[in-house]
């Protein structure tokens, strides 16, 4: 989830190498949106470019056990409340 970059196309291109499944969040998905792309693609790693970004995703971590792991690129500083 993220604007195009290179961190987006390394992100998407190492999971294709890693015969990975890999699917695009739009970055205007709301909360809900992500929820459900999420839990239907059952995705088990998330890489997302912004906190706001990251927010939409952690705001429904609970509902998502898949999830092993969150990268974040483009920040200095995680949030304190995820």
């Amino acid at each position: 989830m993220g604007f195009n970059s290179p961190e987006w196309a390394f992100s998407y291109t190492g999971a294709t190498v890693y015969n990975c499944v890999v699917t695009g969040i739009y970055i205007t998905n709301t909360a809900e949106a992500c929820l459900y792309q999420l839990e239907h693609s059952e995705a088990e790693v998330v890489v997302c470019e912004t906190n706001e970004m990251l927010k939409r995703i952690t705001v429904n971590l609970a509902k998502t056990p898949r999830i092993k792991a969150i990268v974040v690129w483009g920040e200095t500083q995680l949030p304190t409340d995820v």
